[in-house]
């Protein structure tokens, strides 16, 4: 039996499903958490329907079980970096990190709904979260 081959080592189809989601114009950072997310979506039910995700996963950290769940966060091979993640942006780390957890919580959330209706119906927009204690 041949093992699955996960999405994020197809780079042809990769670029298909990520050319598939069109990029905010204008980029600002809540289109590119809007982008992000979609982008995670299609990425981890592509996964699933390989078998490289079982159909039951609920959570960010149980896609880590079976691969590094933050690479269908960010595209560290995209041609311009500042649509790759937050990080590649002029901020401080802070900020950057606050934008990355707002498109992992939305994600994870979707997953925590049985994957219901569209990842961004989860964004919580970074000013929306509430303070995390220290």
């Amino acid at each position: 039996m041949t093992e699955p081959n996960t999405i994020l080592g197809d780079s042809q189809a990769y670029r298909k499903i990520v050319s598939s989601v069109p990029m905010p114009d204008p980029l600002t950072p809540e289109a590119m958490i809007h982008y992000r997310t979609e982008i995670a979506e299609l990425l981890i039910l592509e996964d699933i329907r390989r078998k490289v995700l079982p159909e039951t996963v609920e959570t960010i950290s149980e896609l880590h079980d079976y691969i590094d769940a933050n690479l269908y966060l960010i595209d560290e091979e995209h041609e311009d970096a500042i649509w790759s993640n937050f990080f590649n942006w002029d901020w401080d780390a802070w900020k950057s990190y606050d934008h990355l957890v707002s498109q992992t919580n939305a994600v994870d959330n979707w997953l925590r709904s049985g994957c219901k209706g569209k990842a961004t119906d989860h964004i919580v927009l970074p000013e929306e979260l509430p303070p995390q204690p220290c």
